[in-house]
């Protein structure tokens, strides 16, 4: 990451390799410049990330406001949560407000590669919590 980093113009770039709980305290107290941090979904839903970086969310480390973002934001979670349509619409412009203003800056996205053979059927993959489900999993007559 450093290396790709330091192709970007006049960013110069030195990295501390500390012990995790060193960094989620320096994190915590925002002793730093910029952090690599990573999130998984508490359940499957764009709102588990985005109310991540509302103004008062204590996982919000770099401590970024925005009120348009946090009544976007609030609307999806509350107002709208029933309004698909009007909730999506929440979520998009909170997630533009982020992108545009940089209140973070995502560098990649988690991906776990699986094989399966074509005569496996059945699986249930999950974005959160377990991997995969086995329990209705079957192999079908045609190997």
């Amino acid at each position: 990451m450093q290396s790709q980093m330091a192709k970007l113009p006049g960013l110069r770039l030195t990295t501390t390799n500390v012990p995790f709980n060193v960094r989620l305290n320096r994190s915590t107290t925002g002793d730093f410049n910029m952090v690599v941090s990573a999130w998984i979904a508490d359940f499957p839903d764009a709102v588990s990330f985005s109310s991540l970086f509302t103004s008062h969310n204590a996982y919000n480390r770099g401590h970024w406001q925005n009120k348009d973002y946090d009544a976007d934001v609030k609307n999806a979670e509350g107002k709208d949560a029933n309004d698909p349509d009007a909730r999506w619409h929440d979520l998009v412009s909170a997630e533009k407000t982020l992108m545009q203003q940089q209140g973070v800056v995502p560098l990649y996205q988690r991906n776990q590669a699986q094989m399966l053979k074509p005569y496996v059927h059945g699986v249930q993959y999950f974005p959160t919590g377990a991997q995969w489900d086995f329990s209705r999993a079957y192999i079908s007559d045609h190997q």
